[in-house]
């Protein structure tokens, strides 16, 4: 129907020239007009179905100011045919449901209605699968139920598909998508593909495919034999996380592709060893393994990922040394290695090249530092964990030289020693302190003046002594506990601020009972 629309477009051109303003001419204008027509009614009656609390479709009517539906809010159209080739109402708070009226729309190429409500008991819209023209499919989050429908096999020229966070719609065996040959990137995420048995080899048939995010999808384990992912396929990003894969690494990603940028495998039950082939992830950006059962070391190839940016390995069972090679990572940003049984000694040559490291995570390993006094580190860092860690007795001079850290959690490092004048003049911008389970000692300064921002303090299990602190007015969380403080209670009536939401002084020496101005 819409060529036929463009062919009497054409034809009532050649009338007017010929003859000029002649009847016959209006009659082909009258048919690209009602041609227009169907489509402004399409869009109207999906309208209707829509119920529509925040008044974001108000741009769309039938009154004279508003004849022009393609300056209507979330609507495109061709420039040279007038035809709807776009809607983008995503995020727009709608419910109710997708009216079939937009099937009018032959030439649509673009439709986002993602982040919706347009499922809410209602299953998958069958008859999406018969725009053929539609390149760009979004219907995520919409809370759609039930099977997705085998039809959208049908949407060859589809380069972009999002189903994710649609928590009650299955994905059955998910062979239709080995249609979708131009297909560049798949959401998948939380739509249900326990049994997509098959999942690896229809993805692998998609030879297009950069982007693919399978996250929390119940997938069954990958064949041995499968090998899904091979060298042949684009892919830049994958994720897999929140599945219950149990097997090695190597099972699931095979001769990996060395186009790979992101690689997201956590929150599964990964065993074996961190494999030798990663190696030849060498456009490597981020990679996350936590939450698996990874066993080993941190593998000295690591150093030739030169782009990696972001390195996730907490929550596993790693319990080898942790190579000095990391230190190359110049780009390296973020680090967390925490929870697992990492042994033996950090020293300056673990940081020598770090200078790109914002966040930092050793905590709950068995490792100690052997750091100099006067090293000066490359970085400066926003967060400090290293809850666990065994620092020394002194407190660790190298903190002097870093400005900006906002959380710092050096709990549990068999500190013994006074903390010094310098740490508390750093100009911080803490929300999170944690010095406890120490044996630190002396006196504290006056804290609000030293410190600003929403803060947790957490000084608690250490050896320190005399009156209570002052503290920020803004302090919501602050155990003292299981120290030597000394003198009447009733000075917290000055010290803690009214936003305090938690607070430990048990196991001192203070004195009094509860204060008038906490009754």
């Amino acid at each position: 129907m819409g060529e036929k629309c463009i062919d009497l477009l054409h034809f009532s051109v050649v009338l007017l020239l010929i003859y000029g303003n002649t009847p016959a001419v209006g009659v082909s204008f009258e048919a690209k007009i009602r041609c227009m027509e169907r489509e402004k009614q399409a869009l109207l009656q999906f309208k209707e179905a829509v119920v529509d609390n925040y008044g974001v479709l108000s741009s769309w009517g039938s009154e004279e100011d508003k004849r022009d539906y393609c300056k209507w809010r979330g609507v495109r159209c061709n420039n040279r045919t007038g035809h709807v080739t776009k809607i983008d109402l995503s995020s727009s708070d709608l419910r109710g449901k997708i009216s079939p009226s937009l099937l009018e729309l032959r030439h649509l190429k673009y439709l986002n209605l993602g982040l919706n409500n347009f499922g809410g008991g209602n299953q998958f819209p069958v008859f999406i699968a018969s725009f053929s023209r539609l390149q760009y499919l979004d219907l995520s989050y919409n809370s759609f139920h039930g099977p997705i429908p085998h039809q959208l096999g049908n949407l060859s020229n589809l380069r972009y598909l999002d189903l994710s966070f649609n928590h009650e719609l299955d994905g059955g065996n998910i062979e239709w998508l080995s249609h979708l040959s131009l297909l560049r990137h798949l959401n998948l995420s939380v739509v249900n593909l326990s049994q997509a048995t098959n999942w690896a080899e229809t993805i692998h048939s998609l030879p297009l495919l950069k982007n693919l995010h399978l996250r929390h999808c119940q997938l069954p384990n990958v064949v041995p034999s499968a090998h899904p992912f091979n060298s042949s396929l684009s892919l830049e990003v994958l994720d897999l996380s929140y599945n219950a894969l149990s097997s090695s690494i190597d099972s699931v990603l095979f001769n990996l592709s060395n186009s790979l940028v992101d690689v997201d495998l956590n929150s599964n039950q990964l065993k074996g060893l961190i494999p030798d082939s990663m190696g030849n992830m060498i456009s490597l950006v981020n990679l996350d393994l936590s939450w698996n059962q990874l066993e080993g070391g941190i593998p000295k190839f690591f150093s030739n990922l030169t782009h990696l940016q972001t390195l996730i390995l907490h929550h596993n069972s790693l319990n080898k040394t942790v190579t000095k090679s990391i230190g190359r990572l110049s780009k390296l940003e973020y680090i967390d290695i925490s929870s697992n049984a990492l042994k033996g000694m950090i020293s300056e040559e673990h940081f020598s090249n770090l200078s790109a490291l914002k966040y930092l995570d050793l905590s709950f390993n068995s490792l100690a530092f052997n750091i100099s006094s006067d090293w000066i580190p490359p970085f400066q860092l926003d967060t400090i964990r290293l809850s666990s860690c065994k620092l020394g007795d002194h407190f660790p001079v190298w903190l002097q030289n870093q400005n900006n850290f906002y959380e710092l959690d050096i709990s549990g490092a068999g500190i013994s020693d006074v903390v010094p004048n310098w740490f508390w003049d750093l100009p911080l911008k803490l929300s999170y302190l944690n010095l406890s389970s120490n044996q630190m000692n002396g006196l504290l300064p006056d804290l609000s003046l030293k410190l600003s921002g929403d803060l947790q303090i957490d000084l608690s299990c250490n050896r320190f002594t005399g009156h209570i602190p002052r503290v920020p007015s803004n302090v919501k969380f602050l155990s003292l506990s299981q120290n030597m403080f000394s003198g009447s209670i009733s000075f917290i009536c000055t010290s803690i601020g009214v936003q305090l939401r938690y607070l430990d002084l048990s196991n001192n020496q203070l004195s009094g009972g509860l204060p008038d101005c906490w009754e």
